[in-house]
């Protein structure tokens, strides 16, 4: 059983066919209500109220032989492939409008479908990252912590942000290879990871990913290696997605822009309970849901909460460096300081982009990482 754990390597196809079918299944489980043949409940807030209507417009456009460039239907008028959050260039958006193809209108069910898909994606990925580090089913355990994170569950309501973080695991894993192969060519991954984050919908989202690739190849063995090979790559990427650079750029001169980083209304002390105990955070009574604040959930789970303190009981602190800065990094760029806010507002691009909150997404791709080491205690 040990040697089920710990043995590490590549997976073979199969294996990884097993394992997406496996992660497929319990995705539904854990949204039946959602989906056929049950249909109790649906989703709400932003996908519901923003998100659908600018699918369903684009959809009907296409439908009626019309490529949607103009959206007359919000604030007067703006452009709607200059529009980033209609995420009309991300490949996975055509595969949902193809799905729906023989019906006239779609519906919020094909939304919703391909919310749940991220989720499945965000697990699936996080196993093939970690599958070189571990064994099948220390990997399945920790990539739970990432896809199945309560943090996760959260961004269901922004698509543009969970899709932005589902691809984070496939730019670890591209950077890990780098790193043990001596090889610059797995870098393909991490190209492919931040277009695609970047076409999902949240610029902010992808922002992060950036910055999070930078410190986890900056705390690696080989750290001049991977920070060069991440900017490599993400510059790489910015070709890639220039389909939708292009308009965003064109649009964005038109916005009336406002600085978006600062320190989230959180309680720094019971902020680390909230990764440990669900639900920490009442939604309803006893604690505010004023949007961000109070209502951003992040519980880990049994798996991330297993390995942290079995990484701490283990006392060998080496293997557990590397995610550990980073969860350091990003828990103070999730909760700055006001010296360091009042330095990125010397940069208006990043200050009027970047949102702190979106860090906990990396925290429990860290998680992730201690989870998939809890085999054998």
């Amino acid at each position: 059983m040990c040697e089920f754990f710990r043995a590490r390597g590549e997976s073979s196809g199969v294996e990884r066919l097993v394992v997406a079918a496996m992660a497929l299944v319990v995705t539904y489980a854990l949204f039946f209500e959602y989906l056929p043949p049950f249909l109790h409940v649906h989703l709400w807030s932003d996908i519901w109220g923003y998100h659908y209507p600018l699918q369903a417009y684009a959809f009907d456009a296409l439908k009626h032989h019309r490529i949607p460039l103009w959206d007359a239907s919000i604030y007067s008028g703006i452009s709607f492939v200059g529009n980033v959050q209609a995420a009309f260039l991300y490949p996975p958006t055509w595969l949902m409008f193809l799905a729906a193809r023989p019906v006239s209108r779609l519906p919020f069910l094909a939304i919703e479908i391909f919310t749940f898909a991220h989720v499945w994606l965000a697990f699936w990925l996080a196993y093939l990252w970690l599958r070189g580090r571990a064994g099948a089913a220390a990997s399945a355990l920790g990539a739970s912590a990432f896809g199945f994170s309560g943090f996760l569950m959260w961004l269901m309501l922004h698509p543009g942000m969970l899709a932005a973080a589902a691809w984070l695991p496939l730019g670890f894993w591209s950077l890990d290879e780098v790193t043990e192969r001596r090889d610059w060519r797995p870098l393909w991954k991490l190209a492919a990871a931040s277009a695609l984050a970047f076409l999902a919908g949240y610029p902010a989202a992808w922002l992060v990913n950036g910055v999070v690739w930078a410190v986890y190849a900056a705390a690696g063995r080989a750290a001049l290696r991977g920070v060069l090979g991440t900017c490599g790559a993400l510059a790489a990427s910015g070709l890639l997605a220039m389909v939708q650079v292009l308009p965003a750029l064109e649009a964005h001169s038109l916005m009336q822009l406002e600085p978006k980083y600062g320190p989230e209304a959180w309680d720094l002390r019971t902020l680390p309970l909230s990764f440990f105990l669900p639900n920490w955070f009442d939604f309803n009574i006893g604690h505010p849901a004023d949007y961000e604040p109070g209502s951003v959930y992040l519980y880990w789970g049994i798996p991330g909460l297993f390995g942290v303190l079995y990484a701490i009981w283990r006392s060998r602190w080496r293997p557990y460096l590397q995610p550990a800065a980073v969860l350091c990094a990003t828990l103070f760029l999730a909760n700055p300081p006001a010296a360091f806010v009042r330095l990125v507002e010397r940069f208006p691009a990043v200050d009027q982009t970047l949102q702190s909150f979106n860090f906990y997404a990396a925290c429990g791709a860290m998680a992730a990482d201690r989870g998939a080491g809890v085999g054998c205690v």
